[in-house]
């Protein structure tokens, strides 16, 4: 019986261990935020190293137009949107959705802002809010993260949430613009 207690436990610990290693942990404060270009709903491509010119960037990446709590937050946003703007910044949001799906999120939020289309999950994948074997899964969504980018490149302030009903305020980033 001893045995089988020890031969479960490692099982179920190499079973834990596996799982841990494809989690995704996103960037930290200080990484250099990896530079990216991707399409907006107007059609008109955003590099984030070139809007970086102009003052910081809040990147945050979304599941989609179904998501209430995504819906919530966008709306938060973009209520917020003349703070953010008042700080010299700008708030950007990622998903992997098509066209006609960002277009339903900006009827239901009223996002003004650019809502970006990572097709190809790219981006998910380079701030390390989706898992590599995931890029491919049409299912899979990125963790709703959100980053505070600074002049400089550098990530300055990080959400990254353990669930995706959380997420950042207004209040929680505003000073790190």
């Amino acid at each position: 019986m001893k045995k089988l207690v020890t031969l479960c436990f490692f099982f179920f610990a190499g079973l834990l261990s596996a799982s841990a290693q494809e989690e995704v942990f996103g960037l930290k404060v200080g990484d250099v935020a990896p530079d990216f270009s991707l399409t907006d709903q107007n059609e008109k491509v955003f590099k984030l190293s070139k809007a970086l010119e102009k003052g910081p960037v809040v990147v945050f990446f979304y599941r989609g137009q179904w998501c209430s709590f995504c819906v919530k937050y966008m709306r938060n946003y973009q209520d917020s949107l003349s703070l953010i703007k008042a700080k010299g910044a700008q708030i950007v949001g990622v998903s992997p959705q098509a066209e006609s799906a960002v277009q339903k999120s900006i009827e239901k939020t009223g996002a003004t802002f650019p809502l970006l289309m990572d097709y190809n999950k790219k981006v998910c994948f380079k701030y390390n809010t989706l898992l590599k074997e995931d890029m491919t899964n049409e299912e899979a969504n990125p963790v709703p993260a959100l980053y505070v980018i600074g002049k400089d490149g550098k990530v300055k302030y990080v959400h990254f949430p353990d669930s995706f009903t959380k997420r950042a305020n207004v209040s929680d980033f505003l000073p790190f613009l």
